[in-house]
């Protein structure tokens, strides 16, 4: 099936778009890692993915998982600002199962 090219140009669009909120994303985690004192390795470390699966969201070439974007959140401090919603997923906001 061929795309027209609004279409085309449509579908361009929202890949670079997706492109540059990941870009964005990656950036605020970055910063917000090097503000901890944390290299690659210990925050994937804390959150048990690889070195490399860090780097690939600090560039913006992945985006994590709705649960290591949770995972992150807690490793860099327990909040996170998504869409201009803060989150606080610490700990100390679950039930004891919760955290067990």
């Amino acid at each position: 099936m061929e795309l027209s090219a609004v279409e085309e140009e449509n579908s361009g669009m929202s890949k670079n778009m997706m492109k540059k909120r990941r870009q964005l994303f990656g950036t605020a985690v970055r910063n917000r890692r090097i503000e901890m004192n944390l290299t690659q390795e210990e925050l994937a470390e804390a959150i048990r993915v690889s070195p490399t699966f860090i780097s690939n969201i600090e560039t913006g070439d992945k985006f994590p998982s709705m649960d290591n974007m949770f995972n992150l959140n807690d490793a860099l401090g327990g909040e996170c600002i998504i869409l201009g919603v803060k989150f606080q997923t610490s700990k100390e906001h679950l039930t004891k199962d919760e955290k067990e």
